[in-house]
């Protein structure tokens, strides 16, 4: 089992206040054989599609001194976790978890923007302090 990111609290209970149910917690992902853990699932029923809505959340806290280092490894694991979803659980959206501090410090890096557009990287960010869910890059 791999060691929690500092923030994966926050962001389950950030998860919980915006009325998501955790399913997983970590998510085990199996292709072939090979396993991995992605830190979170949920669920949550959306009313106006009449059905349920799924993600899996893979926590990040981007503590290394380099930010564009943290950015490189974080989705090479988030495209990695991808595939492997698109494979076995089609219907189940990868989120990248992340604080309000670091989507701040991210935004002011043109490399780290134009990286996770090109690789459609769906982004939550969470104000850690007060354990809310403050933007989307996907309409939860």
């Amino acid at each position: 089992m791999p060691a929690r990111d500092i923030y994966h609290e926050p962001i389950k209970a950030a998860l919980l206040n915006a009325g998501w149910i955790i399913t997983h917690d970590p998510f085990r992902i199996e292709y072939r054989g090979d396993q991995g853990f992605i830190d979170l699932g949920a669920e949550r029923l959306v009313a106006a599609q009449y059905g349920q809505r799924k993600i899996a959340v893979e926590v990040k806290s981007f503590l290394n001194p380099s930010l564009l280092t943290d950015v490189q490894q974080a989705i090479g694991q988030y495209l990695f976790y991808r595939t492997i979803l698109d494979e076995i659980e089609p219907d189940r959206i990868l989120v990248l978890g992340i604080s309000s501090d670091t989507a701040t410090e991210l935004l002011g890096r043109p490399a780290a923007v134009l990286y996770l557009e090109r690789q459609q990287v769906q982004v939550m960010v969470v104000a850690i302090e007060t354990e809310e869910i403050v933007r989307w890059t996907l309409s939860p």
